[in-house]
């Protein structure tokens, strides 16, 4: 089971990937963006994972380095902590795509940072920060660029 569903997983965020990047302006791209339906399908398989993990028991705790280095040598642990990275950065590089397109960013300049939001999460994300931020000196989320 725990091979089938880490094989799901990362071979369901490919496509969604590969149309942020490579087909930023595709009409499915947009229509895919714009709804959380593909994230929550992978929240739902981590909620499952969850709810077995759960069942299973298990040792380690997230009060201390040692004892979320103990809960992580469970290969459920690992699969739900590999799924939540998966579902968390597909919602951050959606929200970037239209993010950058409301705002007119470039694709030379959010492509990157897509690129750097699959790969290394938290980079990518502050990279586009920053673009953003040089670009058209927005911080605000919900505010227009000043």
């Amino acid at each position: 089971m725990g091979e089938m569903a880490y094989l799901i997983a990362n071979v369901s965020v490919v496509p969604v990937w590969l149309l942020l990047v490579f087909a930023p302006r595709a009409r499915i791209t947009e229509r895919m963006a714009s709804t959380p339906l593909i994230p929550a399908l992978h929240a739902a398989l981590y909620v499952a994972l969850l709810v077995g993990s759960m069942a299973m028991g298990g040792g380690g705790d997230l009060s201390s380095l040692a004892g979320l280095r103990q809960a992580f040598q469970s290969d459920t642990v690992l699969l739900l902590a590999w799924v939540h990275y998966l579902c968390f950065d597909m919602v951050v590089g959606m929200w970037l795509y239209r993010d950058a397109r409301r705002l007119g960013i470039t694709w030379w300049a959010a492509g990157p940072c897509l690129v750097g939001t699959l790969m290394f999460g938290p980079a990518g994300f502050l990279g586009y920060a920053v673009a953003r931020r040089i670009m058209v000196g927005a911080v605000a989320w919900d505010k227009p660029a000043t």
